[in-house]
C-alpha cells in the first residue's frame, strides 16, 4: 500500500476527513462517465473525449499496465505535453494501484535521469519527438544506466524498440470484467497514486505524495471558492503536474467539468482555444496573462466566455494584474502554496479588487495559515514574518524521504513555507518574496520582489528579476536583470531614478545591472539560480582582470 509517509503523525489524524474516505478521483470519472456520458469531458488540439470515452479509455490503458505484468504500487513516469493522454494516464495509474510520477516536459536528461533513478520507475510513458526534442533517443540514453523496463510512446508514430501506447487499448473486455480486475488494485482514498516532484530551481528535485483525500479536500474547496459546475470549462495551459494545472486535474472532475489541454503556450494559439472552448476558468501564471494582452492581435479574439482566471507560480505584479484584468474583463484571483505543502491559500472572486490583486487571498477550505516573527510568536496583522501552513492538503511527506519530513513540517504539522509574508486585518495574505531570496545590505533587508514590483511599472520594462551579490563591505549588494521592452534601452542611473522618483529608500535602489535578451525559467517561475551562476562567472571573470 502506497500510504502517505506521514499519515501516522497526530496532526494527520486529526486532519483526516471521514467524509472524503469513500471517494478517489478515478470514482469521479466513472461517476461522471454514468450522469454526464455525452458530455465532453477532456480534449486537446487533436482529441476530443466525453466522459464516457474517456472512462473507458481509462479502464484500458490501465488494464494494459496489468497485462505488462505491473504489480500494486509499481512507479510509472509520464512525461508528455498537455494532452488527453496525460489526464487518462494519471487516473489510470490510480485505478491500477500505480504511482504516477509526471515529469515536466521541460527537464532533460540530467533532471529525467535523477528522477527515474530516485523513484525507481519501471516504466515512462512519453512522445517520440516534441517541439524539435527527441524525447524517445533521451530516454533511450538513461536506459543504460536506469534499468527502465518499458518505455511506452504516445502518438501515431511510435519507434520500432518502443511499446505503442495505442497497443494498450486492446482491452475489449466487458465492463464488469474490467472492474473485477481492479478490484484488489485500485488505490484507495487514504493512499496516494500521484508522486510529483519540485521545479528544482534550489537545486535537485524533491519528490511529493499526493494523497487522495487531501486533494479531494483541496478539489471540494476550490469548487467552493470558484462555483465551479458542470458548464465550466477550464484551461490547461502551464506545463507542470501541479500549481496551477491542479484546477483542470482535480476540481474539474468534482465539478464535472471540461478540461482543456494547451500541448504548448503560444499566446495566440491560447486566445484561440479560450475562443473556440468557450474557456471560463483559466488558471495560469502571471506572464502568461500579460504575453497575451500585449499581443497585437489580442483584440482579434473573443475572450468573453471568461468568467475568471486564477494566478499562481509567481506573485501577480497589481499594477500588471490591474492592467491584465481590465484588458480581459474578468477577475483575477491568485493562489498560493507549494508542490511540497499544496495549494492552500486562494482570493475570492466576489473580493474587491484592491483584495485580490495585492493580496493572495484567504485559507482554503480547513487551512491554517500563520505568520511568525524571529521570536517564534505570530505575528500581528501587518506585521511580517515567515509564512506557515497547515492543512489536510498540507499533508504530503517527500516520497522515501522521512529527514526531509522531519525538516519540513513541525511536530505540530506547520510546514514552513520560506516565504516572507503578513496577514491583514481580514485574513488575506500578503506575500513579499522568498526567504533565501532576501538581500541583506550592511543590515538594511532588502525584498527583491517589492523593488521588482515597482520597477516593471517602469514603461521601458518588460521583465525584471534582482538577486543578491556578494561584496566584501556590505555583505551583499543588489543585482537586477532586466529585458527592456522592444526598441528601447536603459540605464542604472535611469531605473534608480525611476525608484527615487516612487519614494523608495535610497538603501533599495539597485547597484548592478546586467541587460539580457531574456529571462531563465522553470514552471512558469524566474530562475534565479542560473541568474547567481550567470553573476557568480562574471564576477570571477573581472577579479581576474583587475588582478
Amino acid at each position: 500500500m502506497a500510504v502517505p509517509s506521514r499519515s501516522a503523525s497526530p496532526s494527520a489524524k486529526k486532519a483526516l476527513d471521514p467524509s472524503w474516505l469513500g471517494l478517489t478521483f478515478s470514482d469521479l470519472w466513472e461517476k461522471n462517465a454514468r450522469s454526464l456520458p455525452d458530455q465532453e469531458a477532456v480534449v486537446d488540439t487533436t482529441k476530443r473525449l466525453t466522459w464516457s470515452e474517456a472512462n473507458h479509455r481509462i479502464d484500458q490503458i490501465a488494464f494494459g499496465f496489468l497485462q505488462l505484468g505491473y504489480e500494486k504500487d509499481d512507479a510509472v513516469a509520464i512525461q508528455l505535453p498537455n494532452c488527453v493522454e496525460l489526464a487518462l494516464l494519471r487516473i489510470a495509474s490510480e485505478r491500477a494501484g500505480l504511482i504516477c510520477v509526471p515529469i515536466s516536459r521541460v527537464l532533460r536528461a540530467k533532471e529525467v535521469e535523477y528522477v527515474l533513478s530516485k523513484v525507481r520507475a519501471r516504466g515512462i510513458v512519453t512522445t517520440w519527438r516534441f517541439r524539435g526534442f527527441d524525447y524517445f533517443r533521451m530516454i533511450e540514453e538513461i536506459k543504460r544506466r536506469v534499468p527502465i523496463e518499458h518505455v511506452v510512446v504516445v502518438g501515431e508514430e511510435v519507434p520500432a524498440e518502443a511499446i505503442a501506447l495505442q497497443s494498450l487499448l486492446r482491452a475489449e473486455n466487458e465492463e464488469i470484467s474490467l472492474q473485477r480486475a481492479f478490484e484488489d488494485r485500485r488505490c484507495k482514498p487514504e493512499e496516494f497514486s500521484l508522486v510529483t516532484h519540485t521545479t528544482g530551481v534550489t537545486g535537485l528535485p524533491k519528490f511529493v505524495e499526493n494523497p487522495i483525500f487531501s486533494r479531494m479536500e483541496l478539489a471540494k474547496a476550490q469548487v467552493e471558492r470558484l462555483c465551479m459546475n458542470s458548464s465550466d470549462v477550464t484551461g490547461t495551459f502551464s506545463p507542470n503536474a501541479g500549481g496551477p494545472n491542479t484546477v483542470s486535474y482535480f476540481a474539474s472532475p468534482l465539478a464535472g467539468a471540461k478540461a482543456v489541454m494547451l500541448e504548448h503556450f503560444e499566446p495566440e494559439e491560447a486566445m484561440m482555444r479560450i475562443e473556440r472552448e468557450k474557456i471560463t476558468v483559466l488558471p495560469l501564471v502571471p506572464a502568461m496573462a500579460l504575453m497575451m494582452i500585449d499581443h497585437p492581435r489580442f483584440r482579434d479574439y473573443d475572450l468573453r466566455s471568461l468568467r475568471i482566471i486564477i494566478s499562481g507560480g509567481a506573485i501577480f505584479n497589481y499594477h500588471e494584474a490591474m492592467r491584465a484584468e481590465e484588458a480581459l474583463g474578468c477577475p483575477i484571483v491568485q493562489f498560493y502554496g507549494s508542490v511540497d505543502s499544496g495549494i492552500g491559500v486562494m482570493g475570492d472572486p466576489g473580493d474587491p479588487r484592491e483584495v485580490r490583486l495585492s493580496t493572495v487571498g484567504k485559507p482554503l477550505g480547513r487551512c491554517e495559515v500563520k505568520v511568525t516573527k524571529e521570536d517564534g510568536f505570530e505575528a500581528a496583522p501587518g506585521e511580517r514574518g515567515d509564512v506557515w501552513m497547515r492543512s489536510p492538503d498540507c499533508l504530503s511527506g517527500y516520497f522515501q524521504d522521512p529527514e526531509a519530513n522531519r525538516a519540513a513540517w513541525n511536530e505540530e504539522g506547520w510546514f514552513a513555507l520560506e516565504d516572507i509574508g503578513s496577514l491583514d486585518k481580514k485574513g488575506n495574505l500578503v506575500i513579499f518574496g522568498r526567504k533565501k531570496e532576501m538581500i541583506n545590505r550592511g543590515g538594511q533587508k532588502i525584498f527583491p520582489g517589492e523593488v521588482e514590483g515597482i520597477i516593471s511599472q517602469f514603461d521601458k520594462v518588460a521583465q525584471v528579476a534582482i538577486i543578491g551579490i556578494p561584496d566584501k563591505i556590505m555583505g551583499e549588494r543588489s543585482c537586477a536583470y532586466l529585458v527592456p521592452k522592444r526598441g528601447v534601452h536603459t540605464t542604472l542611473e535611469e531605473i534608480n531614478a525611476f525608484l527615487r522618483e516612487n519614494g523608495v529608500t535610497h538603501y533599495k535602489w539597485l547597484d548592478r545591472l546586467e541587460i539580457v535578451d531574456e529571462l531563465p525559467a522553470v514552471g512558469g517561475k524566474i530562475d534565479k539560480k542560473v541568474l547567481r551562476e550567470d553573476i557568480r562567472q562574471k564576477l570571477e571573470k573581472e577579479k581576474s582582470k583587475s588582478n
